[in-house]
């Protein structure tokens, strides 16, 4: 019987982390609170097991900026959920927490070594 229950209990879990996964998957805007009226428009695309962050100017969407090709992960533990960011060309890595992560908004908060940016927190909109 208690190895029944404990099957029942770790397929749970293994589905819920692959719907949360095909949850974060897609595009999202980034929406910065501070700045409604943003001149540049950054976008992260999530796709498989690789994260692309575009930015580019709001008025110009074909002139692309910047493009970063990162890996990431998606992690849960009990409760929490995070999307771990491995940024190779540094060899670090940052574990976002996930506060919201719902149809068409996800909200991502990292708690940083950087003493001038010491919490960041960054919130998208489905694209």
């Amino acid at each position: 019987m208690k190895i029944t229950v404990l099957t029942l209990i770790l397929v749970f879990l293994v589905s819920c982390t692959k719907f949360q996964k095909s949850s974060v998957i897609g595009t999202w805007q980034l929406f910065n609170v501070d700045d409604v009226q943003q001149s540049i428009i950054e976008i992260w695309e999530f796709k498989d097991d690789k994260l692309y962050i575009m930015q580019f100017p709001k008025n110009q969407p074909y002139l692309i900026n910047t493009l970063y090709v990162l890996d990431y992960k998606y992690k849960i533990k009990l409760t929490r959920k995070n999307v771990i960011i491995i940024y190779h060309y540094i060899g670090d890595e940052s574990k976002w927490s996930v506060l919201e992560l719902k149809h068409d908004k996800m909200i991502l908060f990292l708690q940083s070594d950087d003493p001038i940016r010491v919490f960041l927190y960054k919130e998208f909109l489905r694209y």
